[in-house]
């Protein structure tokens, strides 16, 4: 089984919008608003399901402090 990932539209927004600023800004605000737009999709197909966790995932998975590992993973 291969899984299909399209980043939805408004996913993608909010990766262009991050990527036009000239002001600085964290991981953790990109992590935030990528989660609210996952949050407010109504009814995604899986595929834009898949692409919505890709997106939100690169920013939610890091290590700890001092790169300790907090999910022992």
């Amino acid at each position: 089984m291969v899984a299909t990932l399209t980043v939805p539209a408004s996913i993608e927004k909010v990766i262009l919008d991050f990527d036009g600023r000239v002001e600085p800004f964290d991981k953790y605000s990109v992590g935030r608003e990528l989660n609210a737009a996952r949050d407010a999709l109504v009814d995604p197909t899986d595929s834009e399901n898949c692409g919505a966790w890709a997106e939100v995932l690169a920013f939610a998975l890091e290590t700890g402090p001092h790169n300790q590992n907090s999910w022992n993973s």
